[in-house]
C-alpha cells in the first residue's frame, strides 16, 4: 500500500497579519487491484480527506480515534519507536485503520501540521516555521521484515506490540523493546 498526503498553502489572516501555513486537503492511497479491503481502504482515507479539508482539528480527532481500533485478523506492523536510550524497536498497530492513521499522523507530524504528539501545531505558530519549510514530500518506507509470530504474554505500552510482555524477575518485560514495567 502507498499512502500519500498532500498539503497546500493556505493563505489567511491571524490577527492582523497576512500568513501562509501549510494545511493537508488530500489523503490518497493505492492498493493492489487483487487486495481484499481495498474498497474499505480508498473509504477511509476519502473520509480523511474531507476533515482535513474541514480542517486540521477534526483530522486530529479522527486520526486519535483510528489508532484505538483494534482488528481480530491480526496486528500490522509498520514504524519504528524510539527508546530512551536510542534505540529503535518495531512499532505494532492494532489494525491497518490504526496503522493507515499512524502513518498520517507521521507525515503531518514531519510537515509542522502536527506536534510530537499528534496535536495540531496553532497556525501562528505555523505560520513562523513555514519560511523554513521545504517542499520535499518524501514518501515513508515501511520496513517489514521477518515473521510475525505469536507468543506468549500482554502487550506492550510502549511499542503496541501484542504478546511480548513477560514476567521476569517479578517485573514485567516486554521482549521487544525491552520496557520494563510494573514489578511485584
Amino acid at each position: 500500500m502507498y499512502l500519500t498526503v498532500s498539503v497546500a498553502d493556505v493563505q489567511g489572516v491571524i490577527p492582523v497579519a497576512e500568513v501562509s501555513v501549510l494545511r493537508p486537503v488530500k489523503v490518497f492511497t493505492t492498493t493492489s487491484p487483487d487486495d481484499e479491503p481495498s474498497e474499505w481502504v480508498s473509504a477511509k482515507v476519502h473520509n480523511l480527506s474531507l476533515l482535513a479539508r474541514s480542517g486540521v482539528p477534526l483530522l486530529v480527532k479522527a486520526l486519535h480515534d483510528d489508532r484505538s481500533v483494534r482488528s481480530d485478523k491480526g496486528r500490522g506492523r509498520y514504524g519504528f519507536f524510539e527508546k530512551d536510550d536510542g534505540t529503535q524497536v518495531p512499532r505494532f498497530h492494532g489494525s491497518e485503520v490504526a496503522l493507515i492513521a499512524f502513518a498520517v499522523q507521521e507525515v503531518l507530524i514531519e510537515r509542522g501540521v502536527l506536534g510530537v504528539y499528534g496535536n495540531p501545531v496553532p497556525s501562528r505558530v505555523r505560520a513562523k516555521k513555514a519560511a523554513q519549510m521545504q517542499e520535499d514530500q518524501g514518501g515513508h518506507e515501511t520496513l517489514c521484515k521477518g515473521e510475525n509470530k505469536v507468543q506468549a504474554g500482554k502487550e506492550c505500552k510502549d511499542c503496541r506490540r501484542a504478546h511480548v510482555v513477560i514476567k521476569k524477575d517479578g517485573c514485567d518485560l516486554c521482549t521487544n523493546c525491552g520496557t520494563v514495567g510494573s514489578c511485584a
